[in-house]
C-alpha cells in the first residue's frame, strides 16, 4: 500500500498537490467553495464589499451599456473607466471564454468566477508553481511537494485573502519558475507571460522584479555560470519581459496613468519617510514573531489587538517545519555558499526589521507588509527550508544540537513574548499558539528519530503533518468571519438596498432629465467601514466615491472647499463628497437629496421645494429646482487667489470639543494644555491653511500638529461665499490659458456679487441660479463618453462643465475640429462659447489609446511568431529529417 501510495506520489506529484490543497482548502474554506458564501467580508476586509463587490455592480451596469465607454460618471464626479482591456498572452485567451459566460450570469456569476478563478491562481496555482520552480531547481519530489502545500496556505497568501482574494502569490511564484526556466532550460516563453499577468499593476511589477533581481543575483552567485551565460540568460529575461508587458501595455498604460496622476501619488504619501523608525518598536517585533507561528494567535479582523491592524500587520507565517529545518541547509553547503545563504536571507530579515530599509524599497508608498515584503520573506524561506529538507530526506542525516538549538531559540522567544505583562494583551486567540507548539514538539519528536523511520514513511509523514498543520491554521482565519451570502445579491442588492432602490425608480419615472446628481445623507450597506460606492451599485450619479486612486483634479476641488483634508492622503480614497450645502448641490448638479426620517432635520426648507418632498417607507426625497445642468454659462470670473480668499475659519467652542474628543489619547493633563490653547483661539479667524499651520506648529508637538491643523480645516471652515461664488463666476487658474478678454473680472471685495451668508437673501440666490439655468446645456443624448446638447448665448460666454478635468475630454462647437477641454474651477472643465445658437459634442477617448493597442498587437505577433518558429516549425523540421534519415 505504502509502495502504491509513493509510486503515485512519484507518477502524479502535480495531481497529489492539487488534491491536498482542494482538501485543505474544503476544511477552512467549505462555506465558500459551495457557494453558501461569497468572499466578499463585512469586517476590517470590507475592501471586498464597498470596493470590489460594487465594482462588480458597476462592471455589469457598463457592459449593459448600448455603446461602450471609456468613461464613467458612477465613480465619483467621473473618471477614466476600463473595464480591463484583454491582454494577449495565451492565459488571458484561454480564460477570456469563462469570463464572457459568467458575466451573463451577472453580479452573481461574476463572483462565482472571480472566486474560483482566484482560488485556482491563489492557492492552486500558488502551491503548484512552488513545486515546479523546486523541481527546476533539483529539490525532490517529496520536499516540493511539502514547501507547495505550505506556500499555498502560508499568511501571505491566507490572511490577505478578504481583501480581495489576493493573486499575488501565484504571480510571484510563477515569475520565478519563469526564470528558471530561462536560467536552466532556456525557454523564455513563460517569463513573457508572467510579465504579461504582471503588467496590469505596475507597482507590482516594480516589486516583484526587484525580488527576481535579487534572487537572480543569488542564483548566479550560487551557481557561478560562466559570463556567457549570465549575459544570455539576462537578455531573455530582459526580451521576454519587454513583450510580455507590451503584450499587455493598454492595461498598463491605463492602470499607470491613473495612479501616476492620483492624489496618492503626491508629496502627501511619501511624507511618512521622515519620521521612520530606526528600528522595530517592541510590540511590532511582538505582532511578526506572533506571526511567525500561526495566522492567528493576535486574534483576527477586529479582535486583533497588536501593532497597526489585522491585515496590514506582517503576515510571514509559512509553517512550522520551515522554522525549525531551514538553518539545517547550512550543513550541507561549501563555505562559499554558506555566506551567500547567510547574505540572501538576512538581507530579506533586514528589511522585515529596518523601516527604512522597507519603505524604500516600497518607495515611500507607506509601510504595506502586503503584496510584497511578506511574499518576500515566505518565498525565500520556503526556498530555504525545502532545500534543506530534500537533503535531509535523501540523506536521513541532520545535525541534532543545531535542531535542539533552534528549537530552543524559537521556543525560549515564543514564551517571552507571550508570557511578558507588555505583549499578552495580544494573545486573543492561544489555541492557535498551543497547537503551534504541539505541532512544533511533533516535528522535533519526528526528526529525532528519523534514523529509525524508514524513508517512504518518511516521505509520507511530511507530507500529511503539513496538510494538518495548514488546514487547522488557515481553518482559524476563516472561522466566524462575516461574509456576504449569494443569495443577498438577488434579496436586496448585497445590502446595499435598504429600500432605496424604491426612491431611485420614483426619480428616473419622473424625470426625463438626461443628467442629474443625486446625494444621500448616509451611507446604505451592511460594513462597519461606511461604503462610498452605494451609487455604483444602485445605477445614480452622485459625489461620494471610495478608490485607491481617485480622480485627482476632482479630490483637488474638495480640497479647495474644505471637503477632502490637503493632511490626510487616506481622506482622497474615501471620498465623503460635496457638502450638504445648498450653493454647492445647484453648482454641482445634485437636484435630489435622499435622507432617513431622523436625519430630515439637516435639510433648511428655505432652499428646497418642500412642497414636492415625497415620503416613503425609511426615507424623504427632496428635490431642488435651482440646480444648474452638467454645462453652464457664465460671462465673469475670478482669480484662483481671490476664490481661496473667499475661504476663512472660525474655532467654535462645539469645534474645540470636536478636536479634542478625536485625538484624545488618555493623557488628561497633555489634554487638558492642548484644550487650554485650543480655548483660546474661540472665535478668532484664520484667512489661510498657511496660518493654521503656524499656529498649530507653535502650540503642539510636530506629530501632532498636522493632526490639529486637519480638524481646525475641516471643522472651522467658512465657506459660504466660496460656495456661492461658483455660481457668479468661473475660476481661472494659474496654469490655464483661457482668454479672459471678454469676461469681468469679479472683485470679491466688492458685495455687490459676493456677500455673506447673513446678507444674501433666498431670493437673490434663486434669482441667480435662475438666471444661470436659462442659459445652459441642453443635453440630448447622454453617454458616459459622449455627450451632445444644444445652447443659446445672448454673448460669448465660458461654458463650466462638473466634470473633473482630463485632457482627453475633447469638445466641438457645431462639428467643428475637437479641442481640448480647459481647467477651470480649481478641479473642473470648460471652453469658450461664441454668442449664438450652437450644437456643443464633447467626447472622451484617452490620450494615445491607439497607439498603444497597435503596439501591444505587434508584440503578441511577434511573440507568437517566434514561440512558433522556435517550438513548432524547428521540431517539425527536426522531425521530418529524423524520419527520412
Amino acid at each position: 500500500m505504502k509502495d502504491r501510495f509513493l509510486d503515485f506520489i512519484n507518477k502524479r506529484p502535480v495531481l497529489v498537490l492539487v488534491i491536498m490543497i482542494i482538501i485543505a482548502g474544503m476544511i477552512s474554506l467549505g462555506q465558500f467553495l459551495t457557494l453558501e458564501q461569497m468572499f466578499v467580508f463585512t469586517g476590517l476586509a470590507s475592501d471586498s464589499y464597498t470596493g470590489d463587490l460594487a465594482g462588480v455592480f458597476h462592471n455589469v451596469r457598463m457592459w449593459q451599456l448600448s455603446e461602450p465607454a471609456n468613461y464613467s460618471f458612477y465613480l465619483g464626479a467621473g473618471d477614466v473607466y476600463s473595464s480591463g482591456a484583454v491582454a494577449l498572452d495565451p492565459l488571458s485567451w484561454i480564460l477570456r471564454p469563462f469570463a464572457i459566460i459568467a458575466s451573463e450570469h451577472g453580479v452573481e456569476g461574476i463572483e462565482i468566477y472571480n472566486f474560483y478563478l482566484k482560488f485556482l491562481l491563489s492557492f492552486l496555482g500558488t502551491g503548484i508553481f512552488t513545486f515546479l520552480w523546486l523541481r527546476l531547481l533539483n529539490v525532490n519530489k517529496t520536499s516540493s511537494l511539502t514547501a507547495g502545500i505550505l506556500m499555498a496556505f502560508s499568511s501571505s497568501i491566507v490572511v490577505l485573502a478578504p481583501w480581495g482574494l489576493d493573486i499575488y502569490g501565484f504571480y510571484l511564484s510563477f515569475y520565478l519558475f519563469s526564470f528558471e526556466m530561462i536560467f536552466v532550460k532556456n525557454k523564455p516563453w513563460f517569463f513573457a507571460i508572467a510579465a504579461t499577468m504582471l503588467a496590469s499593476q505596475p507597482y507590482h511589477l516594480y516589486l516583484y522584479s526587484f525580488y527576481l533581481a535579487v534572487y537572480m543575483l543569488f542564483r548566479f552567485l550560487v551557481a557561478k555560470p560562466n559570463f556567457k551565460k549570465i549575459f544570455h540568460t539576462c537578455l531573455w529575461v530582459f526580451l521576454a519581459g519587454l513583450v510580455g508587458i507590451l503584450m499587455n501595455l493598454p492595461n498598463l498604460w491605463t492602470t499607470l496613468m491613473v495612479q501616476i496622476n492620483a492624489p496618492r501619488m503626491e508629496d502627501v504619501a511619501f511624507s511618512k519617510v521622515a519620521d521612520s523608525r530606526l528600528f522595530l518598536t517592541s510590540e511590532m517585533a511582538a505582532t511578526t514573531l506572533f506571526r511567525l507561528f500561526g495566522h492567528n494567535i493576535p486574534g483576527n479582523d477586529f479582535g486583533f489587538s497588536a501593532w497597526n491592524n489585522y491585515l496590514e500587520a506582517p503576515a510571514i507565517y509559512c509553517g512550522i517545519l520551515t522554522l525549525i529545518i531551514f538553518p539545517q541547509i547550512f550543513l550541507f553547503l561549501s563555505k562559499r555558499k554558506r555566506i551567500i545563504y547567510s547574505v540572501f536571507l538576512l538581507f530579506w530579515f533586514a528589511v522585515m526589521i529596518f523601516p527604512q530599509l522597507r519603505r524604500s524599497i516600497l518607495l515611500y508608498a507607506g509601510d504595506y507588509y502586503r503584496y510584497g515584503i511578506d511574499y518576500f520573506f515566505t518565498f525565500s524561506m520556503i526556498l530555504i527550508m525545502a532545500q534543506s529538507l530534500s537533503v535531509i530526506t535523501a540523506k536521513k542525516k541532520m545535525n541534532f544540537m543545531l535542531l535542539v538549538g533552534t528549537v530552543l531559540v524559537l521556543g525560549l522567544s515564543l514564551w517571552k513574548t507571550a508570557t511578558d505583562e507588555s505583549f499578552s494583551f495580544m494573545i486573543n486567540k492561544p489555541e492557535i499558539m498551543y497547537f503551534a507548539v504541539l505541532t512544533m514538539v511533533v516535528y522535533v519528536f519526528l526528526l529525532c528519530f528519523i534514523n529509525y523511520i524508514d524513508r517512504k514513511t518518511l516521505k509520507i509523514l511530511f507530507l500529511v503533518l503539513p496538510l494538518i498543520e495548514v488546514s487547522i491554521m488557515c481553518y482559524s482565519a476563516f472561522d466566524g468571519r462575516d461574509s456576504i451570502k449569494y443569495s443577498d445579491v438577488e434579496l436586496n442588492m448585497a445590502g446595499y438596498d435598504d429600500g432605496i432602490s424604491q426612491v431611485l425608480d420614483t426619480i428616473r419615472k419622473n424625470d426625463t432629465t438626461k443628467f442629474y446628481r443625486v446625494e444621500v445623507t448616509y451611507y446604505p450597506g451592511l460594513t462597519k467601514h461606511a461604503p462610498m460606492n452605494c451609487n455604483r451599485v444602485l445605477g445614480y450619479f452622485t459625489s461620494k466615491s471610495y478608490s485607491p486612486f481617485n480622480q485627482v483634479e476632482y479630490v483637488r476641488f474638495l480640497r479647495s472647499i474644505c471637503a477632502v483634508s490637503p493632511y490626510e492622503e487616506s481622506d482622497t480614497r474615501w471620498l465623503k463628497g460635496i457638502p450638504q450645502m445648498p450653493f454647492i448641490y445647484s453648482f454641482f448638479s445634485s437636484k435630489y437629496l435622499i435622507t432617513k426620517l431622523q436625519d430630515s432635520a439637516l435639510v433648511n426648507p428655505a432652499f428646497w421645494d418642500m412642497a414636492k418632498v415625497k415620503k416613503f417607507p425609511k426615507h424623504y426625497l427632496l428635490e431642488n429646482d435651482y440646480v444648474m445642468p452638467l454645462g453652464f454659462a457664465l460671462d465673469k470670473y475670478m482669480e484662483r487667489a481671490d476664490f481661496d480668499s473667499l475661504l476663512s475659519f472660525t474655532l467654535t467652542p462645539e469645534g474645540v470639543d470636536n478636536i479634542i474628543r478625536n485625538i484624545n489619547n488618555g493623557n488628561n493633563a497633555e489634554m487638558y494644555d492642548y484644550s487650554m490653547k485650543l480655548q483660546n483661539i474661540v472665535g478668532k479667524k484664520f484667512h489661510s491653511l498657511k496660518e493654521i499651520d503656524k499656529f498649530t506648529s507653535e502650540n503642539f508637538p510636530p506629530q501632532l500638529a498636522p493632526t490639529v491643523s486637519s480638524y481646525i480645516y475641516l471643522i472651522a471652515c467658512d465657506n459660504i461665499r466660496q460656495m456661492y461664488s461658483l455660481l457668479i463666476g468661473f475660476v481661472n487658474n494659474e496654469d490655464s490659458d483661457i482668454d479672459l478678454s471678454n469676461y469681468k473680472k469679479i472683485d470679491v471685495k466688492d458685495s455687490t456679487d459676493i456677500c455673506f451668508m447673513k446678507d444674501l437673501s433666498v431670493q437673490q440666490f434663486l434669482e441667480t441660479t435662475k438666471r444661470n439655468q436659462e442659459e445652459s446645456l441642453d443635453i440630448t443624448k447622454f453617454n458616459h463618453s459622449y455627450i451632445k446638447g444644444n445652447i443659446n448665448l445672448k454673448t460669448n460666454k465660458f461654458l463650466v462643465l462638473t466634470i473633473p478635468f482630463d485632457k482627453s475630454w475633447k469638445f466641438s462647437i457645431d462639428g467643428s475640429e475637437p479641442k481640448t477641454v480647459k481647467k477651470c474651477d480649481v478641479g473642473f472643465s470648460g471652453f469658450e462659447m461664441p454668442a449664438g445658437q450652437h450644437t456643443v459634442e464633447l467626447s472622451y477617448a484617452p490620450e494615445n489609446q491607439s497607439t498603444v493597442v497597435n503596439i501591444s498587437i505587434i508584440a503578441a505577433i511577434l511573440f507568437y511568431l517566434a514561440f512558433l518558429w522556435f517550438e513548432v516549425l524547428s521540431k517539425l523540421k527536426f522531425f521530418r529529417e529524423k524520419f527520412n534519415n
